[in-house]
């Protein structure tokens, strides 16, 4: 079966069709009542944008009911991987544009994100790039500045990655600390962090991947990390304090859970409940705040603790201070399974 046929099956009526191979659709991943899912046909795949709320792509198959693999044609995903080629010296291209395109057509669609790199003296280091993948749901690629060109492939050794959103941390903006600092899994949850007027950084590479990261700009800052929650969120919690405290023994950290999180959920989801009810995400960003405020630093020479945080327990009546209606109601919901 076709990724497209799939895809148009499960969104339901209303299609509209604006080119050719080109629809929308409306988005189940938020109350779209009116269509704003871009879906493309991309040959022997589907490519998906939310063009109202940005609404990620795992979130939206699993509202159909389907998983990234379904986004394409049966015959790709039954094909056998192919085996990779020697590793060796890469193009190099003369503009980072080319190079992104290069990425593109070695992948075969449009990225669905891209994430850019700028070092603290704002020099843009390189750029991550989000894909759909048949067998693993997504896969990233990225481009990196090499002499006077870039290429496709990570900084050469010793190089480090700059922390993603670096540049931004002469604009800190939290009160009761002025220079704090968050620290989160991924590019998404940073900007999900900058909508509520915060400020947060996090490394290239999945959870294993921080020490790819030159971590020695936020090193003598207040931290907060905000971890998934999950055990590998916890654990990446614990490297990210470990590396910390090799730049500075005494370096001031705190680990915040936050409420209202389902397994493996982080502050991306809250924000994405929010959508564009500018009340619910100040009463969010409040929130952040509160608990950021709240958590005391950890001691010099402590572990940072990895027992989980069970959902249902993380915001029952009076745990935490009053906020308004709108976010009690979302955070309710989404512990309820509703959201």
């Amino acid at each position: 079966m076709r990724a497209i046929e799939r895809v148009l099956a499960a969104a339901g009526e209303p299609v509209r069709q604006t080119g050719q191979g080109k629809y929308l659709v409306r988005c189940p991943a938020h109350d779209d009542n009116r269509p704003s899912l871009a879906v493309d046909d991309a040959g022997d795949r589907v490519v998906m944008i939310c063009r109202s709320r940005g609404c990620a792509n795992e979130d939206i198959v699993r509202k159909w009911g389907l998983t990234m693999k379904d986004l394409f044609d049966d015959d790709i995903r039954q094909a056998r991987p192919a085996t990779r080629a020697t590793a060796s010296e890469p193009k190099i291209h003369a503009t980072i544009e080319d190079a992104c395109a290069a990425a593109a057509a070695m992948k075969r669609c449009q990225p669905t994100a891209t994430y850019e790199y700028w070092t603290p003296e704002g020099t843009l280091f390189g750029v991550s790039m989000r894909f759909p993948d048949a067998e693993r749901g997504k896969t990233f690629s990225v481009v990196t500045r090499r002499g006077s060109g870039w290429a496709n492939k990570g900084p050469q050794k010793p190089e480090l990655w700059p922390l993603y959103g670096v540049r931004d941390i002469g604009n800190v903006r939290m009160p009761g600390h002025h220079n704090m600092i968050l620290v989160v899994e991924g590019e998404g949850k940073v900007d999900a962090a900058k909508r509520l007027g915060l400020t947060a950084v996090s490394h290239q590479g999945g959870a294993n991947a921080a020490s790819g990261c030159d971590w020695s700009p936020i090193a003598s800052l207040p931290v907060a990390i905000l971890p998934d929650n999950d055990e590998p969120g916890r654990k990446h919690a614990a490297n990210v304090v470990a590396i910390l405290r090799q730049h500075n023994s005494q370096a001031s950290v705190r680990v915040v859970d936050l409420p209202g999180l389902e397994e493996g959920g982080d502050l991306a989801d809250l924000v994405r409940d929010a959508g564009d009810d500018e009340d619910k995400l100040r009463e969010l960003r409040q929130l952040v705040v509160d608990l950021v405020n709240r958590t005391p630093p950890l001691e010099a020479a402590a572990p940072v603790a990895a027992a989980p945080v069970a959902s249902g327990d993380v915001c029952r009546a009076g745990d935490l201070p009053r906020y308004g209606d709108a976010m009690e109601t979302m955070l309710a919901r989404r512990l309820a399974g509703h959201v």
